[in-house]
């Protein structure tokens, strides 16, 4: 029997293979929460052990799409009406897409927060944490299937700060289409794991994706290349540190700026040189020679009506909402916010806190 693959970071895989992988021959993934809560805590204990043995030999939950999937999950996003999307300032939360964007980036599982010791890939290898995991699973989601591939990745994410996420696709098409025009072009200076490029191929654009991670763009290349048949737009993908690749952009060229940068060292996605955090250590110098650098950028290659569109907010340690609007300002002016709405982690939902929360999109457009 084959074990599941390392994920692709070379760039000669597109998925994680999804052939050799064991059967479930007790059941384990078709059991709901409801009946492992109903039984006695012995008796429930001995299915955890059968779970942890068949996640053992299973390996880590990546996404794993087959082609048909795939065309029906870009196609949802594609055919999705934006106006069921945002509505007077508010983007709805929806994760439609999601789970088509991470599939093309596993290596998303193996970066640690900050601040946390181990990634999502290292907890589920520790046995004592992985039993942690399947013991929560039936309180988190007593009516699904709560070992399945799904749940599991969503405790993996949240468990200790979990991973970094991805953007949300139907987000990030709702702010293309609102602020750029038919056939448009969007600069997307931190590309990340394809939510935003997935969305945009599924409009009639152009998408300009600038990533300083070897790993991103090789699982964005992938994307593009796989869904090349599929799209309504066209992309162009470059491994560049975006302080340094957007002067290199003509003034006046460009019809939507629009990311969501790493929040200077809470999101650390490699160790690589060219990250902004290696290179600029400091938050002030981050702030100063990264994010400044991209604002003043945004605004000279913007076209007269042009939008630039960030997400990003305060943290209890980084005003970066505030220092973003005090830099941009004097720039382009007045601002608008988007409220993005998404799902509260499984853990708050459990404890009966909101199911949702948000986060802003600042939205600023230049109008000299």
């Amino acid at each position: 029997m084959r074990r599941s693959m390392k994920p692709p970071m070379d760039g000669k895989e597109t998925l994680p293979d999804t052939s050799g992988l064991p059967y479930d021959d007790l059941g384990i993934l078709q059991k709901f929460g409801r009946d492992l809560l109903a039984m006695n805590p012995q008796r429930r204990e001995i299915w955890i052990n059968e779970a942890l043995k068949y996640w053992r030999e299973r390996g880590f939950p990546y996404a794993r799409l087959e082609e048909d999937e795939i065309g029906r999950q870009f196609r949802l996003i594609r055919n999705t009406p934006v106006q069921e999307v945002i509505s007077a300032g508010v983007i709805r939360a929806s994760t439609i897409g999601l789970c088509l964007a991470n599939a093309f980036h596993p290596q998303i599982w193996h970066i640690r927060s900050q601040g946390h010791r181990l990634a999502p890939f290292e907890h589920f290898h520790d046995d004592i944490c992985l039993r942690k995991l399947l013991r929560k699973a039936p309180r988190f989601w007593p009516n699904r299937r709560c070992w399945n591939d799904q749940c599991l990745r969503s405790l993996l994410r949240v468990y200790s700060g979990g991973r970094v996420a991805n953007f949300r696709p139907m987000a990030a098409r709702a702010i293309m289409d609102t602020y750029s025009p038919h056939r448009g072009t969007v600069v997307d200076f931190c590309a990340g794991f394809g939510g935003r490029l997935l969305a945009c191929l599924t409009l009639p654009r152009h998408y300009v994706g600038i990533d300083s991670s070897r790993a991103q763009v090789v699982g964005l290349s992938n994307m593009h290349r796989v869904l090349h048949d599929l799209s309504l737009g066209t992309a162009e993908l470059h491994h560049a540190c975006a302080e340094d690749f957007l002067p290199s952009l003509k003034a006046l060229s460009v019809d939507l700026v629009f990311s969501s940068p790493p929040y200077f060292n809470i999101e650390r996605y490699s160790d690589e040189s060219t990250q902004s955090v290696c290179r600029y250590p400091t938050y002030c110098q981050w702030r100063d020679r990264f994010l400044a650098t991209i604002i003043h950028e945004a605004h000279r290659i913007l076209r007269k009506g042009g939008f630039f569109a960030i997400n990003v907010s305060d943290t209890r340690r980084w005003p970066l909402f505030s220092d973003t609007v005090r830099i941009a300002r004097p720039l382009f002016g007045a601002y608008r916010i988007i409220r993005m709405v998404m799902n509260s982690r499984p853990l708050q939902r459990s404890n009966g806190h909101s199911l949702y929360r948000w986060e802003p999109i600042i939205v600023f457009q230049r109008c000299n």
